[in-house]
This record gives structure tokens, sequence and C-alpha cells, in this order.
């Protein structure tokens, strides 16, 4: 390559680097105004939002937060103001707002009509129940009930009156008078019992006592137990003064376990076993056995002599079961009670047992359960709705122990065995306001000179209004 040549190739690419410098330059400008452009668009959008100028909506922000600031005190004070109110369930309520404090007020009314299939027996009208019932919570974990009792003309007389303490739902203390923890159908509440009357098994099983126990729930409530001691030892199926006066004390326990509640088969949820028990010192009078359980106009088919009374230990073992599967229900219940008793020199041991088995099916749909039925559609005529319907059927025996005849008491005039079948319907015109029909039967063995005592034949309604 000659010298010129060589010149001529360095000149031109120092007027290249200063084209190529030139053209960056200018790209460098193009790209200037292009982004300054879109920092125009874009702080202008920021003046306009919506289609309003930023001040419009910098004032319209003051004004809310104004109003916010205003609005808070009230709202403070609604949150603070406490909650006045009725549930179905639950009654009449006073509540705060954080549920720390609470009063109920319940009621359980039941007026009876009995109609007796024989000229010996007239016929009754009496209010069984009548019940107001007063519950509460104190400091969120402290639980009270009083319910005192002025059917069949009572005064003074006191049911329930108790505490519970229920900071761990797996370990709760209740204190006071109350059912113990020994009978199925004796635990279930009075309002939500599948018949008028319990069965003859309640008729060996304490009704109420006054004493201290521990229970809870465990296992995602798959278990249940309770454990308790009471301090007046009261006859069975009555209900105990409200002073201890005798030294008699027992000790109850119960365990009742749902071993499927959350099974893949649907059929075998519903399933659940037990078995309560009692055993102590009981001293005094003892108790009549009786159908109908309660009210008036029952027949005590066995009483004990006046001058027998109970002399010592006293045992009661329960197993018991309740089923429910959609529209179906069933109760079953066995009790076993061994008694010292004493008649002047004499002393034995009696041994009297009773079991029953009671079902229902809803007819209307519903799913029956322990606590009863609630209608879908309560009671409402002028939108078509009439509430649930149930039809049921029970049958119970009971036997006497035959130590009991005759130095305990009179074979003449008193049954050695009881059997007794019902049937019926209820209407549910809400969770607890139903209407009850029931015709039973019960055929006993012995108690008359030279025959049985007559069969009992029975007709019995009920109108119940409960909250």
């Amino acid at each position: 390559m000659s010298l010129g040549q060589l010149k001529k190739i360095t000149i031109d690419h120092k007027y290249l680097k200063y084209f190529t410098f030139k053209a960056m330059i200018k790209s460098f400008q193009v790209s200037a105004i292009f982004i300054l452009l879109i920092n125009k668009t874009s702080w202008a959008e920021t003046q306009s939002l919506g289609g309003y100028p930023k001040k419009e909506i910098q004032k319209n922000q003051i004004t809310e937060q104004s109003q916010k600031a205003k609005q808070e005190p009230i709202q403070q004070k609604i949150q603070k103001t406490p909650t006045i109110g009725f549930e179905e369930n639950s009654g009449f309520f006073l509540r705060s707002t954080d549920h720390a404090f609470e009063i109920k007020l319940g009621l359980n009314f039941q007026t009876d009509g009995r109609f007796f299939f024989d000229n010996n027996t007239p016929n009754i009208l009496e209010f069984r129940r009548v019940r107001p019932i007063i519950r509460g919570t104190l400091f969120r974990h402290i639980e009270f009930k009083f319910m005192p009792d002025f059917g069949q003309g009572k005064t003074n007389y006191l049911l329930d009156d108790y505490l519970t303490f229920n900071y761990w739902p797996q370990f709760q203390i209740q204190i006071g008078k109350f059912k113990p923890p020994v009978g199925l159908e004796r635990l279930q509440s009075a309002q939500d019992t599948l018949f008028m009357e319990r069965g003859l098994p309640s008729n060996l099983i304490p009704n109420r006592d006054i004493g201290i126990q521990l229970y809870g729930d465990m296992l995602l409530k798959r278990l249940t137990y309770q454990i308790g001691t009471f301090f007046t030892g009261a006859p069975d199926n009555t209900n105990t003064t409200d002073i201890d006066q005798n030294s008699g004390k027992e000790f109850d326990a119960r365990i009742f376990t749902h071993p499927f509640l959350n099974h893949s088969i649907s059929w075998l949820r519903g399933l659940g076993i037990g078995v309560g028990s009692s055993y102590g010192s009981t001293q005094g009078k003892l108790a009549k056995f009786k159908i109908p359980n309660g009210g008036e106009g029952v027949i005590n088919f066995f009483t004990y002599d006046k001058d027998v009374m109970a002399a010592g230990e006293r045992l009661i073992i329960s197993p018991q079961l309740y089923y429910s599967w959609k529209s179906f229900s069933l109760l079953g219940e066995y009790a076993y009670n061994s008694q010292e008793v004493q008649k002047k020199s004499d002393l034995n041991t009696i041994h009297n047992q009773a079991w029953q088995l009671a079902s229902s099916y809803v007819i209307t749909g519903e799913n029956p359960s322990y606590e009863g039925v609630t209608p879908q559609r309560k009671f409402d005529p002028t939108r078509g709705a009439w509430g649930a319907l149930e039809i049921k059927a029970r049958y119970n025996e009971f036997y006497i122990d035959s130590n009991a005849f005759p130095v305990f008491a009179n074979p003449t005039k008193n049954a050695h065995s009881v059997k007794a079948w019902a049937v019926g319907i209820n209407w549910y015109l809400m969770r607890r306001t139903k209407v009850m029909l029931e015709y039973e039967e019960a055929y006993f063995w012995g108690g008359a000179t030279s025959r049985d005592m007559p069969t009992e034949r029975l007709l019995m309604s009920r109108l119940q209004f409960a909250f």
C-alpha cells in the first residue's frame, strides 16, 4: 500500500469517528426529549385523577377524614353499649360486647292433661312444671344457674343452684345443687325428653343433690367424663333438701363416648355409648317406685314399709346408649341398684333393676338429637309452615328383688315387676315449644291379695312453652 492511500484511510477514519459521535449526541437529544414528554404526561395525570383536579381530591380527602374522626367516638360508644335481645335457645339476655358478662332469663312452662281409662282415678289437669330460669356468665369463665319450680303448687322448691368454672373445656368445675352424673335420661333436660315422663329406670337413679364435680370434653368431643362427690345421699328419684342433714356421702362418675363422631360412614356418627355409676352411703327415707315417673295421678307400684330405712351402702350402675341417624333416634338405658336396708333388727341388701328402649322418627325430615328436634320451618300458617312432627314408642320393665318380700314390703300391696309400653306423637311448633300426645299401658305382677294390680291405661297430653 502506498503512503498516499494510507493517509486517505486515516483521514476517512477520523471523519467516521466524528460522524459517529455526532449521531450519538443526536440520539441522546431525542431520547431526552422523549423522556421529558413522558414525565410531563405522568405529572399531568397526577394533577388530574378521574377527571377531578388534585386540589379538589385533596379537599374531599380532608372532608372524609373529618367525617371519620366525628364517627369514631360514636362507633366506640356503640361498641361499649351492652347488647339486649332475645334468642330462642337462650331467652332474653343482657350481654356485654366482649361477652365477658351476660345474664339470661328463660322459662319452662308445661301444662298437662291426664285421662285414665278406669272408674277409680279422676282425670287431672295440672301445671306440671313452672320453672323460671336465670343463667349467666361472670368474667367470661364463671357461669351460674338458678332454677326454682312452682309447678304442681310447689313453693320454696329450688331445683338447680350452682356455679361452673369453665376456663379449660377439658377440666371444668361445678359446685352447688344439680343432677348427679349417672342416668342418661335423667341428665336430659325436662324440656327435651322424648316422652312427657321419664322411663322406669329413672326410679333407680338419683335426681338432684348438693355436691361438686369435675367434668369436660376430650379427644375433640369424642369423650365426655364427669366425676363428683355429693354430700347428702338423697333417695333415688327424689330431690334433696338444700341442707346436708345426714352423714350420707356418695361418689358418682360417668363416661360417655362418640367413637365414630367424624367417621366417613355417616350412619355410625350418631352412636354414643357410656356408663354411669354411683357408690356411697345412704341413711334414712327410701323412695317410692312409680309410673308415670312424676306428676299427679301416678301409681306407686312399690313402697317399703314405713319402718324400713336405708341403712348403708348403695351401688348404682347404668350402662346407656343414644343413637341418631337422619330422622331416626334411639335411647337405651339399664339401671342396677343395690341398697342396704334395715327394719328393726333385720338387715339386708335389696337389688332392683330396670331397663328401657325409646325410639322416634321425625316425619317431616328433621334430624332428632339428644337435645330434641329443631323444626326446619317454624310454625307460621301464613307462610305454609307447620313445624316438625315426630312419632315415638317406648318399652320398659322393672324388677323388684324377691328379698324385699315379705320382711321389708307387703307382697299383697306391692308389685313384684312391671312391664309398660307407650306410643305417641310430638308436634314441634318451635325449638322448645311443642304439643305432646301419648298413650301408655302398664302391666303389674303381684300387688293384690289373690291377683295382680289392675292394668294402667292412660292418655296424656302436654302443651310446652320454653326458651
